[in-house]
């Protein structure tokens, strides 16, 4: 794991316990399909149940908002970094007083 980091400068591991929904995004999409979205769809097949979750959720892809609500029910403090600039900088947007802001900082260094 520590060459795979190495090598992959922008990802960063965080250890979890074992059991923890409440840091998992995924969980509160789930509960928007279980109790929302599918609350009384009664498929007569799993086949018709599954087509309908997946197109549920490929429907949430097109819909930012609703998307950025989900994972802000999270409660998860993340701030996506997307990428470095030619320059060397770490661009990262985040959310703050109601908007987003670009930041642009230095690359750190490799540990060594």
């Amino acid at each position: 794991m520590p060459q795979f980091l190495s090598r992959n400068r922008r990802l960063t591991l965080e250890m979890l316990p074992p059991w923890a929904p409440e840091l998992n995004p995924v969980e509160p999409i789930w509960s928007w399909l279980k109790y929302g979205e599918l609350a009384n769809f009664v498929p007569d097949e799993t086949d018709v149940l599954n087509k309908e979750v997946l197109n549920r959720l490929i429907g949430l892809k097109f819909d930012p908002e609703l998307l950025q609500a989900l994972w802000e029910r999270s409660g998860l403090n993340f701030t996506p970094m997307l990428g470095f600039s030619p320059d060397g900088h770490r661009l990262t947007l985040y959310h703050e007083g109601g908007e987003y802001v670009w930041d642009a900082t230095p690359r750190p260094e490799p540990k060594k």
